[in-house]
């Protein structure tokens, strides 16, 4: 956080929000070009905080520019989740359809999504090559997610190449990338969020309590062989 001075003159900063601070600070900096080759070619192992701004604030030399776009600031799972249904919102915030405000960053090159003949859908948000035969309701899925047929998934958030089998149950989730949701599984539910880490395997009928975390896996080689070969893991 931020104290602003007269012109926007930064002041002081700290790590923790207190009644003096004025604004959220982005962790974004931007240098005069000779100033930075200054600090550079001075400070070894130089941090561009510590070495270089802190020793100058209040002499004038330091400001604040004010972003007046859309932020969010993500401290917990709670946050996290309530901020993609933000997305879902009725009007959306941020509005990722908006023609002044346009995403760049690059998208993953997978098929339409696919919404099967017996799949239910319901204020979610679904990425290319997601594909539904379940139930998908208040969530937003990535690119790669399948639902298999008689599955929920509910209040959450499923990240990329996830698989929920045939009559799970996912609400109040997050779950991370390549995990595998065994089918009749029960993962979270109303309580805390839940956390299901990165190329886990929640065995078919298990129960994940919700505010649960289940840890990630370290996949096997074969493994991220196999999902580079689809596209679905990169560098």
């Amino acid at each position: 956080w931020l104290t602003l001075g007269d012109g926007d003159e930064v002041t002081a900063f700290s790590e923790t929000r207190t009644g003096d601070h004025d604004a959220p600070f982005l962790g974004l900096y931007a240098f005069r070009a000779d100033f930075l080759r200054e600090i550079l070619g001075a400070t070894e192992g130089v941090h561009l905080f510590l070495d270089a701004l802190r020793p100058r604030l209040g002499s004038g030399d330091v400001r604040a520019y004010r972003f007046g776009g859309a932020w969010q600031s993500v401290a917990n799972l709670d946050d996290y989740l309530r901020l993609h249904q933000r997305l879902l919102a009725t009007p959306p915030v941020p509005d990722l359809d908006d023609p002044d405000w346009r995403i760049y960053t690059r998208s993953e090159e997978q098929a339409p999504v696919w919404v099967g003949e017996a799949a239910e859908v319901e204020d979610s948000l679904l990425a290319n090559g997601a594909e539904v035969h379940g139930r998908v309701e208040r969530s937003v899925l990535s690119p790669g997610v399948r639902v298999e047929p008689g599955a929920v998934v509910r209040d959450s958030v499923v990240l990329g190449d996830v698989v929920v089998g045939s009559g799970a149950h996912v609400e109040r989730a997050v779950i991370d990338k390549h995990t595998h949701i065994g089918a009749g599984a029960r993962v979270g539910g109303e309580g805390g969020v839940t956390l299901v880490g990165e190329w886990a395997v929640v065995e078919p009928g298990a129960t994940v309590a919700p505010g649960d975390t289940v840890p990630p896996r370290e996949p096997e080689l074969e493994e991220i062989v196999a999902a580079r070969r689809e596209g679905s893991v990169h560098g």
